[in-house]
């Protein structure tokens, strides 16, 4: 059932599925256009697939590049990703 979760999505805003679902969804068209939601989808990120990329990864020793930071910091970190001033970082 995906109405619960695509009533969460604010006016104007996105619900993006990753992977195939188990079974075919119902949707009511009213639920998208009337509050002007965009529902988009992409196969990559289905589990045999990240499974895949994590094994590939552990096997080739590639690791992450993260940055820890404090609590304090939230509200510049997303600031800076909202209006592009780090285009490297993703938080």
């Amino acid at each position: 059932e995906i109405r619960p979760y695509l009533n969460l999505v604010a006016i104007d805003g996105t619900m993006c599925m990753l992977g195939v679902p188990p079974n075919s969804l119902q949707l009511h068209a009213f639920d998208v256009i009337g509050r002007r939601r965009s529902l988009a989808g992409s196969l990559i990120g289905g589990m045999p697939e990240t499974q895949e990329m994590i094994d590939f990864c552990a096997e080739h020793k590639i690791l992450p590049d993260t940055e820890l930071i404090p609590a304090s910091y939230v509200n510049k970190a997303m600031y800076n990703l909202a209006h592009g001033h780090n285009d490297a970082s993703r938080y």
